[in-house]
């Protein structure tokens, strides 16, 4: 009989959800894009007046009047600058697709544990950290792993330690975990 335990590690802290949905390198592409499409709006705007966009000034302003729909909050009024009105439903199109694609996996983040990935294979035990404990039954099976011929048993003969008494084997795994 053999027995395999292992204790699982410990989950994500919950503030980590926010920033899980989307890799380093999306949330660095998604700034550079709003930064992009900021500069950009403020200069096709700065020229024209409008009562719907007054922020003449500064580009940090332009940026949260243009990231708002990624928060899903709408815009009541379009400016009618030309060229303004293609490149904005342009823009809000992408924004609903980022703004559905991270509400939906961040609740899948939530809703389903993450799971450790489990030792499926001989390979993967030999390679793995875990220390190789048994109670001595013999000397068969350790002295088969280490006389064989394949790599992987005798990688687990050289982890292999013995055990006597069940209660040795269970303080030696809570201590080594």
């Amino acid at each position: 009989m053999v027995v395999i335990i292992f204790q699982l590690p410990p989950p994500p802290p919950r503030w980590l959800a926010v920033f899980y949905p989307f890799s380093g390198a999306s949330w660095a592409a998604l700034g550079g894009t709003l930064l992009l499409l900021a500069v950009f709006s403020h200069l096709l705007l700065i020229k024209h007046s409008s009562p719907v966009y007054n922020h003449k000034l500064d580009v940090f302003s332009t940026a949260i009047w243009v990231g708002r729909v990624l928060v899903k909050q709408s815009v009541p009024l379009v400016p009618s600058a030309p060229g303004i009105r293609p490149f904005l439903m342009s823009w809000w199109l992408m924004a609903l697709v980022l703004a559905t694609s991270y509400v939906t996996n961040i609740i899948a983040y939530i809703t389903v544990p993450d799971q450790p990935r489990k030792i499926r294979t001989l390979e993967e035990l030999a390679s793995s950290r875990h220390p190789l404990q048994m109670s001595d039954y013999g000397s068969f099976i350790p002295g088969y792993m280490a006389t064989s011929n394949d790599p992987v048993y005798q990688r687990l003969a050289n982890k292999l330690s013995f055990l006597l008494e069940y209660d040795e084997i269970m303080v030696e795994l809570i201590e080594n975990n």
